[in-house]
């Protein structure tokens, strides 16, 4: 049933192109709910991992090159990227230059022009005393990193020591990263090369499609990406998995570690930090075929909470109703009498707010809380959950969720009867007794011979949204009674009894 409605979702709310976007979000809090049936494939992500070239050298087999080798940059993309900056013990140390050349092996492999799953590429850093890879300060090169590929690509390195030789097994497209150090410590550039492998037996790969809700979300917010759109133009193949890595200040991650739930055909993902975050996605079919790589950026901006209103009463001192300390009150015995009732007041309470008690008292009548989210650039934040919670003793406390509206502002604001029912000692709003309500267990009281008891305690209001908090410390009523109540005295009917 969840992974209809959630197709249902998909169908309503999001128009999909190679990678679309549509006004969409997912509350945080139904992910508790959410079932997950499937799961991300590690395979993209660990395709992309580095690994020292030494690391497979061992035992790999020796293949020889000819003299005469025509170089080819065909079905190949060569891109460069800088390292990150790193602090060298020698500043003057100038960094190596990392470059390949590829030569095809067996050229009668390939299908329509294209590399297959038989064809053997050398890949090489050096060819008849020509450096394509070298240190311009002519120090030695000491490791060599390869990347985006697996090492058991790799079928074995060149006589000379001039490179290494790759055939893969996978139909996909590939992103070969190549980079080396000198021996004083330095990186070169990363040379990346872009390649697709086909099947060699005629199956096509698939093309995937994906649809992102939004392309800009806030920390901790969810976001959902579907390749519903995706396809395979085989008779009888289908879509059966998907993978990816993310990509942030350039570190790779698997996509599957930002995965709250995946589907059949969508993933719902969230960001725990704010930045840009690339993300590379595919698709595989039931031969195992993997679609070329679909690249899209997700902008994540923190949150902030902000014209937060904890409404409350403020005037809490009056000559007319006392502050007084119940928990002593209760264990001092007095006389039944307006008497006794005085000394509790004059002995253990004052008309005074004790000064170390929250100067806002919240209760049935007068309690509401309301705000905005917004991201830090000021755009409000639709559709997400707000949580209010306020502990108090003896039971749930209040933990409710509120939505914010298309323009950010949350308001959470319960009626006097259910009031009682949200901080947890009433089932129904029909249970609410708004004469006598709640508990009488308070360690403080707000006592009053015309207007009754209300009991209270020392707590905090928390505003909870997409990671970020308000918090205000109140006085909350727990309880009250018509009837004036304290110590262990209570006032009926013009008499004195005790409790």
């Amino acid at each position: 049933m969840k992974k209809r409605f959630m197709s249902l979702i998909l169908a309503m709310l999001m128009t999909f192109s190679l990678v679309s976007t549509s006004a969409f979000a997912l509350e945080v809090e139904d992910v508790a709910a959410l079932d997950n049936s499937f799961a991300l494939y590690n395979d993209a992500y660990e395709s992309q991992q580095t690994f020292d070239l030494s690391s497979v050298q061992t035992g790999a087999a020796s293949i020889s090159i000819t003299e005469d080798v025509n170089f080819t940059d065909a079905g190949i993309v060569e891109s460069t990227v800088l390292p990150q900056s790193m602090a060298l013990a020698d500043d003057t140390n100038t960094p190596p230059v990392a470059a390949l050349q590829v030569v095809i092996l067996n050229p009668e492999s390939m299908v329509n022009g294209n590399f297959t799953t038989e064809t053997q590429l050398a890949w090489l850093w050096a060819y008849n005393g020509e450096l394509f890879t070298y240190d311009p300060d002519g120090d030695d090169i000491v490791d060599m990193k390869i990347g985006g590929i697996s090492s058991d690509d790799i079928i074995g390195t060149l006589n000379g020591g001039i490179g290494f030789a790759t055939q893969f097994s996978t139909a996909a497209q590939y992103i070969l990263t190549f980079q080396v150090q000198d021996s004083r410590g330095a990186w070169s550039n990363i040379a990346q090369y872009a390649f697709e492998i086909e099947p060699a037996d005629g199956n096509t790969r698939p093309v995937c499609g994906i649809g992102i809700s939004s392309n800009k979300v806030a920390v901790n917010q969810l976001m959902m990406v579907s390749w519903a759109d995706s396809s395979d133009s085989d008779a009888g193949d289908s879509i059966t998995g998907c993978g990816g890595v993310v990509i942030k200040e350039g570190v790779m991650t698997n996509l599957a570690d930002y995965a709250m739930q995946v589907g059949q055909d969508y993933c719902v993902l969230s960001f725990a930090e704010a930045g840009t975050y690339e993300i590379r996605m595919r698709v595989c079919d039931s031969h195992n075929a993997w679609s070329n790589w679909v690249t899209f950026n997700v902008q994540v901006e923190s949150v902030r909470l902000t014209n937060v209103v904890v409404e409350g009463i403020t005037d809490l001192e009056s000559s007319h109703s006392y502050w007084v300390r119940q928990d002593e009150a209760k264990n001092c015995f007095v006389e039944n009498s307006h008497a006794g009732a005085a000394y509790l007041c004059e002995d253990f309470g004052s008309h005074s707010l004790p000064y170390f008690l929250p100067h806002k008292l919240v209760m049935d009548t007068c309690f509401s809380v309301s705000g905005r989210v917004v991201t830090e650039s000021g755009t409000p934040v639709a559709n997400t959950t707000v949580t209010i919670r306020m502990p108090v003793y003896g039971s749930t406390g209040i933990r409710q969720t509120v939505s914010t509206n298309s323009n950010g502002y949350f308001t959470y604001d319960p009626s006097s009867h259910q009031y009682w029912v949200d901080i947890g000692y009433y089932t129904s709003t029909s249970d609410v007794d708004l004469l006598h309500s709640g508990t009488m267990n308070a360690q403080y009281i707000r006592y009053s011979n015309s207007t009754g008891t209300t009991f209270v305690y020392p707590t905090s209001v928390s505003v909870s949204a997409l990671g970020t908090t308000y918090s205000e410390d109140v006085i909350c009523e727990i309880g009250y009674s018509q009837d004036p109540v304290i110590g262990n005295l209570v006032y009926i009917g013009g008499e004195w009894y005790y409790l």
